[in-house]
């Protein structure tokens, strides 16, 4: 018997099969459900050898700026390599890491440093990030090729594997956001047009003469552009294909784009922004139908980034026929008919879709962190939680919502029901820039009559500063 095992062990060596009893399939292989492709772009062109941007404050008394030590590793590289180590870790599924980078003489604008299919463990992937993640690299060669990464991403990776029935591919690019090869205007500008952007592409393309071509490495400025591949991308393969993007810097606070400026940019006005790394990726995640996050945010917030992580597993977007499967509801607990966990004596809001995050009352809040004080634009960093609610509104297509929105008491009763407005319509516009018909939505500003905390407190405040959603008959 000892010796027939052994044949056995040696027949399966040398057949090559025993890899399959250690290593699970990767996504795609048979028996994984739908194939779904993960990538991690890492930009390790040669901006990324900078410090990030200087740390600053500025006082509430005298107003001035000063530098602050925020614990945050002083180069962009360093900052992406933690990032890459704690997702390595997080993201229960298959992932692949390419590095973006540029060398002259050299067509392919990326390094393959952990295939998606390697087979790697949680443990093994975090370890080799950590052991082999290149820190170092020549000062030469430095120019940032996002749009022609773009687009060899789609000739050697994408083109192949979404043949595949109900393929799905979600990306996240981690970069400071500059582009060599592109006028970030121009790019801008073309990546908006209302006609076929293909066709437009394909047209200037070949217009650029030989010399051209020979100068930018065959890669022509314009229709190359990073927002235009991706918006190519987004076109070929529809909510397929997703985009996620995480500045590698700290953010630019007095020149950000906030998603409705985004959102009014593609549907035809003048943006109020200049340009910047940090908006180009704002604006590319708006056009890969994914978020926008801060390296500086999910350093300091473990919880968002093991949220963010936890999602990109099941960011496959709809099925080809979206048919909806039902899901049978788990049983209500006795005494609470919604199922939310709050028993109906202290339900303040009975019906609750399945799904929906409520608060100890049992109503359907979006927390105040949302928005800062006396704004409405959505903090991109909790963008996750508004993701929850978007989940909901999607698994129940005949569900109608009315957005009510809240405020502390500081400032007075007028100016806190405008801005409560805007804010349900900051939320309205979020749902209905990820595909939720406006007909679904509808909107209420209540300011500060209806607090849910202590308005003399400032984690009250916190608390009152909120959106709250429930269902419309």
């Amino acid at each position: 018997m000892k010796n027939l095992c052994i044949s056995r062990a040696v027949l399966c060596l040398m057949l090559g099969l025993c890899p399959l009893f250690f290593f699970p399939p990767a996504a795609g292989a048979a028996g994984a459900g739908n194939p779904h492709l993960l990538l991690f772009l890492a930009d390790t062109t040669g901006t990324m050898l900078d410090d990030l941007k200087a740390a600053e404050e500025e006082s509430e008394t005298s107003g001035t700026k000063h530098k602050e030590d925020d614990g945050l590793p002083e180069r962009k590289l360093d900052l992406m390599k933690h990032l890459l180590v704690r997702a390595s870790e997080k993201v229960p599924c298959p992932l692949g890491i390419w590095n973006i980078r540029y060398i002259g003489g050299n067509s392919r604008n990326y390094m393959i440093f952990l295939p998606h299919e390697s087979g790697r463990n949680l443990e093994d992937r975090r370890s080799y990030v950590q052991e082999k993640f290149p820190e170092d690299y020549p000062l030469f060669n430095r120019r940032t090729p996002l749009g022609g990464l773009f687009r060899q991403l789609d000739e050697d990776r994408l083109a192949d594997f979404m043949k595949q029935e109900s393929a799905t591919a979600t990306i996240v690019l981690l970069s400071d956001g500059i582009d060599s090869f592109s006028d970030y205007d121009e790019d801008a500008e073309i990546s908006r047009d209302d006609e076929d952007i293909a066709a437009r592409v394909k047209e200037e393309s070949e217009e650029k003469d030989t010399e051209d071509e020979e100068e930018s490495g065959g890669k022509p400025d314009g229709p190359d552009g990073p927002l235009t591949q991706v918006r190519l991308l987004r076109e070929k393969y529809g909510d397929r294909f997703v985009l996620h993007t995480i500045l590698v810097d700290r953010p630019d606070k007095d020149n950000q784009e906030p998603a409705p400026e985004t959102g009014e940019f593609y549907r035809g006005e003048d943006s109020r922004r200049k340009a910047s790394g940090e908006n180009r990726l704002r604006r590319l995640a708006y056009l890969g139908g994914g978020d926008h996050l801060t390296g500086e945010d999910l350093f300091r917030d473990p919880a968002l980034l093991a949220s963010f992580c936890g999602r990109l597993c099941a960011d496959t977007g709809p099925a080809p026929v979206p048919v909806p499967v039902p899901v049978p509801a788990p049983a209500p607990r006795p005494g609470d008919a919604d199922g939310d966990g709050v028993m109906d004596p202290d339900d303040g809001c009975p019906d609750t879709p399945a799904g929906a995050v409520v608060d100890a009352r049992g109503c359907w809040t979006l927390p105040g962190v949302l928005f800062a004080t006396d704004r409405w634009e959505i903090r991109p960093q909790f963008a996750a939680r508004l993701e929850q609610a978007l989940i909901v509104l999607k698994r129940n297509p005949d569900l109608r919502v009315l957005v009510s929105g809240h405020t502390d008491s500081r400032a007075s009763e007028a100016h806190n029901q405008v801005l409560s407005e805007r804010r349900a319509a900051s939320v309205r516009a979020w749902f209905m820039e990820r595909g939720i018909a406006p007909g679904r939505i509808e909107t209420a500003g209540h300011g500060e009559l209806k607090p849910v905390a202590d308005n003399a407190t400032k984690h009250g405040r916190r608390l009152n500063r909120r959106v709250e959603l429930a269902p419309l008959p």
